[in-house]
């Protein structure tokens, strides 16, 4: 269970969760992002106490007890093969069945109920992703894609922080548009406090159904780019919008430390992310009303990320790696190593 008292912590139960909607090319990515999780955590014991010589620091600079004891879950939709699921939990993920949490007559609200089934990746199976705060067996939960990897745990000084049902997320600042409210939420790195409460909220809000062609979410102006009518509009939405505050909250995280997409956010489109690094670019966030003044995360060391995520640098498992930007090579190059080793220790 969850510890804040001072002296020794016990470790907290942490999730790391992928979700499938159908069959297809992801065992891979699932594998080798279970063993970047099992490795990136490997300086702890089996009984949760740090090795002395590489235990992570914490914040303050100072070795830390053990964090968390981490589990791999995959949330599969009832249409994904038994054998897809099989594979899974060969290469170590607990396989749980969930469904689409709305089922599309329950949306009240026409434009969301029409739209809703042909936006972003996946429709609305990609809702399924809010069953990550249904998950009260675990202290934490981080959500992530299946093209991800983990390189270095989460601090403990973050996940301490958070409440029940709270939010610690990226933005996505090149898939949107500008003079939006928010920018888009990314939905590949999601890191959760379950809270049942805050799943009913959310899921009654997409019942609702109060999604508006000309301003989004409750004409709140949050919602309309990329997967604006599920997650990665809705959570931004309640975050900003409908939480109580008191209660819940979201936390942004440094992009350029936690789901690092070697992305260009400032471009006038979205291809220009895809350009080699010019330290002197700059320029208004495509999706903001005002100039972005963060790091360019293409800039970025392998030594000083969390978790990547291949969205700009193309999936590892095509070998297509964009050979004009250096980062992608060296992700890429990590990817194919924690492969190599996956493939190893079997």
């Amino acid at each position: 269970m969850d510890s804040t008292q001072p002296g020794r912590r016990a470790p907290l139960q942490m999730a790391f969760v992928i979700t499938l909607t159908m069959d297809g090319p992801y065992i891979d990515g699932a594998a080798v992002l279970g063993h970047s999780i099992r490795t990136a955590h490997s300086h702890f014991a089996k009984d949760g106490e740090p090795s002395p010589a590489r235990a992570e620091a914490g914040e303050e600079g100072t070795l830390q007890p053990p964090t968390y004891v981490s589990s791999l879950v995959a949330l599969t939709h009832p249409t994904v093969s038994n054998a897809t699921r099989a594979a899974l939990a060969l290469v170590g993920f607990r396989v749980l069945e969930r469904p689409t949490p709305v089922a599309i007559p329950e949306i009240r609200g026409s434009f969301l109920r029409q739209r809703i089934v042909r936006s972003g990746c996946c429709g609305a199976t990609e809702l399924m992703k809010l069953w990550a705060w249904s998950l009260v067996e675990y202290d934490r939960v981080l959500l992530l894609d299946t093209d991800s990897i983990v390189l270095r745990p989460i601090p403990l000084g973050i996940l301490l922080r958070m409440a029940p049902g709270d939010l610690a997320y990226t933005y996505d600042y090149g898939m949107g548009k500008r003079g939006l409210r928010t920018p888009p939420i990314q939905g590949g790195f999601l890191l959760v406090r379950p809270s049942p409460s805050v799943l009913a909220e959310l899921l009654e809000i997409v019942r609702e159904g109060d999604f508006r062609p000309g301003s989004g979410w409750g004409g709140s102006n949050i919602g309309h780019f990329w997967g604006g009518v599920t997650v990665q509009g809705l959570l931004p939405y309640y975050y900003t919008v409908r939480a109580d505050r008191r209660r819940v909250s979201g936390m942004e995280l440094d992009r350029c430390v936690f789901n690092n997409m070697a992305d260009n956010p400032r471009g006038a489109e979205y291809a220009v992310a895809l350009v080699p690094l010019n330290a002197s670019a700059s320029g208004a966030a495509r999706d903001m009303r005002w100039q972005y003044v963060g790091p360019d995360c293409r800039a970025s060391t392998l030594d000083a990320i969390r978790s990547a995520h291949f969205t700009i640098c193309s999936k590892p498992w095509n070998c297509r790696p964009n050979r004009k930007h250096a980062l992608c090579l060296a992700l890429h190059a990590r990817w194919h190593s924690l492969r190599a080793a996956f493939a190893t220790s079997r």
